[in-house]
């Protein structure tokens, strides 16, 4: 190869080198970040909670359920497979720390309050996805009575 040819060759690779790691270098536009680093948090309604639980949700999709109500309403009755995370006890914070962030969640307390707050406080914690059961076990109860 002739010294012109092969420093013109030596420059194109240097070039085509350098936008190479130069595209991979250059972040994403802000919104297309904020957008995947934005924490999903759907409202769901006890209908709609209801129906998904009779088979609208797959297997591989369905979230796990977070009860914040106290002990003795957990133990009366929650949604089958619920854990019980007691927002006043003192090992709340290190228990919510220990939850896989890349699992979806349903939470849920007596009446959508307390887990509202909730939710909004873990909206910052990464959580992949999380439902708020809009009006909590109260609302839930009376679609699966049939008061609703």
């Amino acid at each position: 190869m002739r010294p012109n040819v092969r420093k013109k060759m030596k420059t194109l690779i240097t070039t085509i080198a350098a936008v190479t790691l130069a595209i991979g270098a250059i972040p994403a536009p802000a919104e297309e970040v904020a957008e995947i680093d934005k924490p999903q948090v759907i409202e769901i309604s006890a209908a709609e909670l209801w129906k998904k639980l009779k088979g609208d949700w797959k297997e591989e999709d369905r979230p796990a359920f977070i009860d914040l109500r106290n002990a003795k309403e957990y133990t009366r009755e929650h949604l089958t497979g619920a854990r019980h995370l007691d927002p006043e006890a003192d090992d709340f914070d290190s228990k919510v720390a220990k939850l896989d962030r890349r699992r979806a969640y349903v939470v849920y307390c007596q009446d959508g309050a307390d887990s509202a707050k909730v939710v909004a406080t873990w909206k910052d914690l990464s959580f992949r996805k999380l439902y708020h059961l809009t009006g909590g076990w109260d609302a839930y109860e009376a679609v699966i009575s049939g008061r609703r």
